[in-house]
């Protein structure tokens, strides 16, 4: 991150993303009051976060929106995980607090962005800790896979916006240091590209696995534009999920046909029926109910 005056653009950019977002946000919200909320935290937010620039250059707000938006368009979840989406880095990158949130927002709001910033604890730990002898990547990876886990424990809508975090920043993965995105391509693989599968929600798992073929099997780096991004995968090549398979299936997945307006039902798809119910389905499914409570 590095911090500049917001000129003009940057405040007509961030509106832009926000209108957008408001306009999703507006079909989730069961009333004027819930809207609201999510108006609030957007302002609470772009507050916290002003003058503040990501790497490529663009206002750090831009990618709390953008994770907003995947949390209402692709996911599914309603106003209190919108809050928490635009207000996620807060706590983490600011001087507030998880109590200033609860003292604006209440407590689910306030708990969901603490989860939020205890899985990026979790995750930055790795890479302090990242060299010692007797850890290997694979089983700090494992171990991270774990602990994310028990945070279903709590509340499933933490992981849930915490894969759509990591989709954005997959999505501008190329204005990375290389060690940044070989630890963030690292961490996709073996932990969100797993649960994006076992939640049942196949469109975010095969674009995270689209990018992670771009760098990691190719070196390609980010596709020409137009290209698209959940496209059609990379001709010829094999998900890394898929290769010892028989081959019966091409690394091109397509995005599951499920309508990205429809019930929450419609963005959670169990595919194979011989393993019986999904308990983490299950769990996203209750999850997007509950967002409404």
């Amino acid at each position: 991150m590095s911090f500049s005056q917001f000129n003009e653009k940057d405040y007509e950019v961030i509106n832009q993303a926000y209108a957008k977002l408001r306009a999703s946000a507006e079909k989730r919200c069961a009333n004027a009051a819930e809207l609201e909320v999510v108006q609030r935290a957007f302002e609470f937010a772009n507050s916290a976060h002003s003058n503040v620039r990501r790497r490529s250059g663009e206002p750090y707000m831009l990618h709390p929106i953008a994770v907003a938006q995947i949390v209402v368009d692709d996911i599914g979840l309603g106003y209190k995980s919108i809050s928490a989406a635009l207000l996620h880095d807060v706590v983490e990158d600011t001087d507030y607090t998880v109590e200033d949130i609860r003292e604006h927002f209440g407590n689910k709001i306030a708990s969901l962005v603490d989860g939020l910033t205890k899985i990026k604890t979790v995750l930055d730990n790795e890479q302090k800790t990242h060299g010692v002898a007797d850890i290997s990547q694979q089983s700090m990876q494992a171990e991270n896979f774990k602990r994310i886990l028990l945070t279903l424990n709590d509340d499933v809508r933490v992981v849930l916006i915490k894969l759509a975090d990591r989709l954005h920043n997959c999505r501008t993965i190329e204005h990375m240091p290389e060690h940044k995105r070989d630890k963030i391509l690292s961490e996709t693989m073996f932990i969100f590209i797993p649960l994006a599968h076992r939640l049942g929600l196949y469109s975010i798992k095969s674009e995270l696995e689209n990018i992670w073929l771009r760098y990691k099997e190719t070196g390609q780096g980010p596709l020409p534009p137009g290209s698209g991004r959940c496209g059609g995968g990379l001709p010829g090549n094999q998900s890394p999920h898929r290769q010892e398979r028989s081959g019966k299936r091409r690394g091109d997945d397509p995005v599951h046909p499920a309508h990205r307006r429809g019930s929450h039902q419609s963005r959670f798809q169990v595919r194979n029926q011989e393993t019986g119910e999904n308990p983490l389905l299950r769990l996203a499914q209750d999850a997007a109910k509950a967002d409404f409570l």
